[in-house]
C-alpha cells in the first residue's frame, strides 16, 4: 500500500494485515520514481515521522512528550500505543543499538558526552536516523516523559558497527521553574538513543547532577 497524502491516516487494519506501507505524504512530479525505487530496491529507505499516528481519533491528542499523567490513560480497554510513534520508520537494514554510557565531559560539568555503539545486522548499505531523548525523573513541576534533544543522520555498510557520541551543553537540559528562573535543577537524568520514540527501541543511561544551575 502507498499512502499519498497530507495528514496523518489512522488504519490499524491496514497497518496489522498489509506486509507493505510506504508513506509519500505529498511527493511532487517525481514522486511515481521515488516509490518505485524503494520498491524495486534501488534505494534503501532511512526516513522518519516527523509527528505521532494515533489509532484513531479517540486517542487524539497523540504525542510522544506527554506528561506522565496525561494522554495516555484514556479507557481502560483501549490499545494506549500509537499506530506509529514520532521518529518511526523502517529501512532495508537491521539497526541495533548497544554499550551507551552517559558522562561529564569537562570539569566544569558544563557538557554532557553519550556515547553507545550502532551495528548494521544487515546485508545491506543503510543509513540510520539517530534520535536522543532525555527524562528529567526529579524536577520541581511536572515535565515530559521524553524530550527530544539531538539527532544525527549516520551510514553503515553491510554488518557494520560504530562507535557514536552525541556531545550536550548542560543548557539544553533548562527550563523554566516555579519561579520562571531558567535553570537545570540537581536530580537524575535519563538519556535514552534509539530509532524512535518507543520505548522498547531504547537504550538508556543516566547521570546525576548535584548543583543546580541558573541561566540569565
Amino acid at each position: 500500500v502507498v499512502y499519498v497524502n497530507g495528514k496523518p491516516i489512522a488504519e490499524p487494519w491496514i497497518a496489522e494485515n498489509i506486509s507493505s506501507i510506504i508513506e509519500t505524504w505529498e511527493p511532487g512530479s517525481f514522486g511515481g520514481q521515488a516509490v518505485g525505487e524503494i520498491i524495486f530496491g534501488d534505494i534503501n529507505p532511512s526516513g522518519k515521522l516527523p509527528l505521532t499516528f494515533p489509532r484513531s481519533v479517540g486517542q487524539l491528542q497523540m504525542i510522544y512528550n506527554h506528561k506522565p499523567s496525561q494522554y495516555f490513560h484514556k479507557y481502560a480497554f483501549e490499545d494506549i500505543s500509537p499506530l506509529y510513534p514520532f521518529g518511526y520508520g523502517l529501512s532495508y537494514s537491521n539497526f541495533e543499538y548497544s554499550n551507551i554510557e552517559a558522562t561529564f565531559s569537562n570539569m566544569d560539568k558544563s557538557m554532557i558526552d553519550i556515547t553507545f555503539k550502532l551495528t548494521n545486522n544487515s546485508n545491506y548499505t543503510g543509513e540510520e536516523v539517530v534520535q536522543l531523548y532525555f527524562r528529567d525523573s526529579y524536577s520541581s513541576i511536572t515535565r515530559p516523559v521524553k524530550e527530544l534533544l539531538d539527532y544525527q543522520r549516520v551510514s553503515l555498510k553491510s554488518n557494520e558497527s560504530r562507535d557514536l557520541h552525541f556531545k550536550i551543553p548542560i543548557k539544553s537540559l533548562a527550563f523554566y521553574d516555579l519561579d520562571m528562573n531558567y535553570c537545570v535543577e540537581s536530580g537524575k537524568f535519563e538519556f535514552m538513543v534509539g530509532g524512535s520514540s518507543s520505548s522498547s527501541g531504547l537504550i538508556s543511561d543516566s547521570l546525576y547532577i548535584y548543583n543546580r544551575v541558573e541561566y540569565k
